[in-house]
């Protein structure tokens, strides 16, 4: 949840670790037995000023380096969204762990499924979608304190 420090306040990630929740920022941690670990991976939102840096971004990336960001072109609906892992024992470990499946689309929430499984497949109707490039989020939020999340770019024809 980068988001959450668009205030430049860290009270909500105090509050979280004074509970006991670990708040990964801009790092990974593997879970799981020796063998079928899964890592979750947290990170800060490039687009909101670390307070640190004085008003920098969290993270800074020279673009001359970087590919340009291609996105997922959707077309027809509904279309697919799929949650998996790669590997058989890493699905039998989520499995049987209490999770939840989330998906927002330009931060707005369109489903949340309280009790996950993987694999997870959504139909998702875009006809409402307005047209051109739209950010897909999908977060993995277990019951024991971890959250995956990643972000697509994905473009809707007109």
């Amino acid at each position: 949840g980068g988001r959450q420090c668009a205030d430049g306040s860290t009270t909500l990630f105090a509050a979280l670790e004074d509970s006991g929740t670990r708040v990964l920022r801009n790092e990974s941690v593997a879970v799981g037995p020796a063998g079928s670990l899964l890592n979750i991976v947290g990170v800060d939102d490039m687009a909101v000023p670390d307070p640190a840096a004085a008003g920098e971004p969290a993270a800074v990336a020279d673009a001359a380096d970087q590919a340009p960001v291609r996105p997922t072109v959707l077309r027809g609906s509904p279309a697919l969204i799929r949650v998996d892992l790669p590997r058989p024992h890493q699905r039998t470990f989520l499995n049987e762990q209490k999770f939840e499946v989330i998906v927002y689309v330009d931060d707005r929430r369109i489903i949340e499924v309280e009790q996950g499984h993987v694999p997870f497949t959504y139909p998702w109707d875009i006809s409402s979608l307005g047209a051109g490039r739209h950010v897909l989020t999908v977060n993995v939020s277990s019951f024991r304190n971890h959250v995956g999340t990643v972000s697509r770019l994905v473009q809707k024809e007109p």
